[in-house]
């Protein structure tokens, strides 16, 4: 899992220091697949695809400063440490 520095967190001001790659979809375009990055402050980062359904968006109370992305139901193996091949 390689590791790398990120800029900011614009919410809290606080550095996130290291990320750490957990996966991408696997059955994705490697350029463009959703990711998943853990934090060493014991969150996630997930990139994916933008959600801007005027539908979907309405039935959520994103605040400023937040967004919306979506992953396919296949990624959340990846939350676990077995999916990650990290012994329990």
């Amino acid at each position: 899992m390689a590791e790398r520095a990120t800029p900011r967190n614009p919410r809290d001001r606080e550095p996130i220091v290291r990320l750490t790659f957990v996966a991408k979809d696997p059955n994705s375009n490697p350029t463009n697949s959703p990711t998943l990055y853990r934090t060493d402050r014991g969150s996630w980062l997930v990139q994916g695809f933008v959600v801007t359904d005027p539908d979907a968006l309405a039935e959520m109370d994103i605040p400023e400063g937040e967004s919306v992305v979506e992953i396919p139901d296949r990624m959340i193996q990846f939350f676990t440490e077995e999916g990650r091949g990290v012994a329990g």
